[in-house]
C-alpha cells in the first residue's frame, strides 16, 4: 500500500499506509513526544526515571480504562481525550519535585503534542520503503519464517540476560526478543483475518509491530509482575484455570488471555481488553486476574469483578476468580473485595517471602501482596 497523508478532514487525518509503517511512525513520534516531556520534567526537578514511570502509568491507565476499545490505529497507543486523567498525572509530578504550575504546563504541552500527532502532524518524517520478500530462515525444526526485505533478522546472544534470542531490525530500530518468547509467539500466532494476506511473511511484520508497540512501554516493566509460571501451572491443573486477565503476547502462559493492545495482540490470540471481556457469557467458569500495579486499574478491576459476580449469581452461572494484587495503603479496591460477600478466601503474602516474575526471572519483592478468591 502506498504512503501519503490525506488532507485534514474535520480535524483528523488518516494515514493511508500499511500497519507496519504506521507502527513505525507511531514509534518514532511517540518517542519524540516522550523526549520533549522528559526534557521539561527534568528541567523542573523530576528525575528522569520517575518521569518515565509517570508517563507509562498514565498511558497504561488510560488505555486500560478506555472502555470503548478504540480500534482507530491512530489512537492504538496514545490515550483519547475522553479518558485522559489530569489530576493524578499532575499530582505525581508534584510529589516527585515539580511545582504545581509547572506540572500543569507539562501536562498541557504533552496533550498538545499528542493531539497534533493524532490529527496528522508528524514530528519525525517517515519515507516509504519497498516490501519484497527475499529471506526464508529456519528458526527451528520444520519451522521457517519469511523475512521482508526491509526487516533484518539475526541470531543474537544477550550477555546481560545470558540467553539466546533474535534481533529484529526495521529501518533504524533494533529490538531483541528471547528465543523462549519468540517460540511462544510462533505458537500463538493466528495470522491476519484477511485470508488474501499470506500468513507466513506477514508474521515477521506482525511480530515487529508488537515489538515496537511494547518497546514504547519498555520503561514500565516494573509496573506489573507476573505470577510465577509454576503457580499458573498449578492453577491450571488443580482448578482448571485457562485464562489470564492481564497479560501480553510475550508473557501469557495460559491458553486464553486479555491484553492492553487488542489491535496488535489479537493476532497472537488475545481476547481483547480485560474491561470489555464478558465473564458471564464465557464458556469458562474460573479466571486468574493479576492487574498492573496501578491504583486506577485496581479499582476498575475490582468493580468489574464484583459486577460480573453479581450478574452470574442472578443467572445461576458458576463463576470464580483467583485475584492477586500488591498491597498498598488506603487501597480502595482491596477494601471493596475483602468486604464483599463473594469473598471466600483471603491470603496475605509477606514482603520478601514471595516472588513475581519479570522477563522469565523470579524476584522476591519488598512489598506485601494479597490473594482473594
Amino acid at each position: 500500500m502506498g504512503f501519503y497523508i490525506d488532507a485534514m478532514s474535520a480535524g483528523v487525518s488518516k494515514r493511508m499506509i500499511d500497519p507496519l509503517t504506521e507502527e513505525y511512525i507511531r514509534f518514532v513520534n511517540v518517542n519524540y513526544i516522550k523526549e520533549q516531556y522528559i526534557h521539561q520534567t527534568t528541567a523542573n526537578h523530576v528525575y528522569e526515571k520517575e518521569a518515565i514511570k509517570i508517563f507509562c502509568r498514565w498511558i497504561m491507565n488510560n488505555k486500560s480504562l478506555n472502555l470503548e476499545d478504540i480500534r482507530d490505529p491512530l489512537d492504538a497507543f496514545l490515550p483519547v481525550k475522553n479518558v485522559r486523567s489530569q489530576t493524578k498525572f499532575c499530582n505525581e509530578l508534584v510529589q516527585k519535585g515539580s511545582s504545581d504550575s509547572s506540572a500543569r504546563m507539562i501536562y498541557c504541552n504533552l496533550l498538545d503534542n499528542i493531539d497534533k500527532f493524532i490529527a496528522g502532524h508528524e514530528f519525525v518524517k517517515v519515507s516509504p520503503c519497498d516490501d519484497h520478500y527475499i529471506q526464508k530462515i529456519s528458526v527451528k525444526a520444520d519451522i521457517y519464517i519469511t523475512i521482508p526485505k526491509h526487516i533484518k533478522f539475526y541470531n543474537f546472544y544477550d550477555r546481560s540476560r545470558t540467553q539466546s534470542g533474535y534481533l529484529y531490525i526495521y529501518r533504524d530500530i533494533g529490538i531483541y526478543v528471547s528465543k523462549f518468547v519468540f517460540d511462544r509467539l510462533v505458537i500463538r500466532y493466528q495470522g491476519p483475518k484477511d485470508h488474501n494476506v499470506p500468513k507466513e511473511p506477514q508474521f515477521s511484520k506482525d511480530i515487529m509491530r508488537i515489538l515496537m508497540r511494547y518497546a514504547m512501554l519498555n520503561d514500565a516493566s516494573g509496573l506489573q509482575g507476573e505470577m510465577p509460571i509454576e503457580t499458573r501451572d498449578t492453577l491450571s491443573t488443580e482448578l482448571d484455570i485457562q485464562f489470564e486477565g492481564f497479560a501480553s503476547p510475550f508473557n501469557a502462559h495460559l491458553p486464553y488471555y486479555c491484553s492492553l493492545f487488542p489491535d496488535t495482540d489479537e493476532l497472537f490470540g488475545s481476547l481483547g481488553s480485560f474491561f470489555n471481556f464478558d465473564f458471564v457469557k464465557s464458556d469458562m467458569n474460573i479466571f486468574q486476574v493479576c492487574p498492573p500495579f496501578i491504583d486506577g486499574i485496581f479499582t476498575q478491576t475490582a468493580n468489574k469483578m464484583l459486577s460480573s459476580l453479581e450478574e452470574s449469581e442472578k443467572l445461576g452461572k458458576p463463576l470464580g476468580i483467583f485475584y492477586m494484587m500488591v498491597r498498598w495503603r488506603n487501597c480502595e479496591s482491596l477494601e471493596l473485595l475483602t468486604k464483599s460477600r463473594f469473598n471466600r478466601k483471603h491470603i496475605s503474602l509477606i514482603a520478601r517471602q514471595h516472588c513475581y516474575e519479570w522477563n522469565q526471572k523470579k524476584t522476591f519483592v519488598p512489598f506485601d501482596s494479597e490473594i482473594i478468591i
